[in-house]
């Protein structure tokens, strides 16, 4: 996988974290509830600009995700 700093899918991110074959649905409903579990972690997305029903998450926000769960 190439750990690149680049906006990625919700559901494109969420697949490769799994690393499963899941549904869209599926590996978005999962993967939020796993960054659920990292404190302030949500919040800070927010901050970043995530919304509830947005379907990409932008550098900013990858970078956080990367810096506390590591690179999928």
């Amino acid at each position: 996988m190439d750990n690149t700093i680049r906006v990625y899918g919700r559901s494109e991110l969420a697949r490769l974290y799994y690393g499963r074959p899941i549904s869209d649905r599926g590996a978005r409903a999962w993967f939020m509830k796993e960054l659920s579990y990292v404190p302030g972690l949500l919040d800070q997305l927010r901050q970043l600009g995530m919304t509830d029903n947005g379907k990409i998450f932008s550098r900013a926000q990858v970078q956080a995700i990367f810096k506390e769960l590591g690179p999928p």
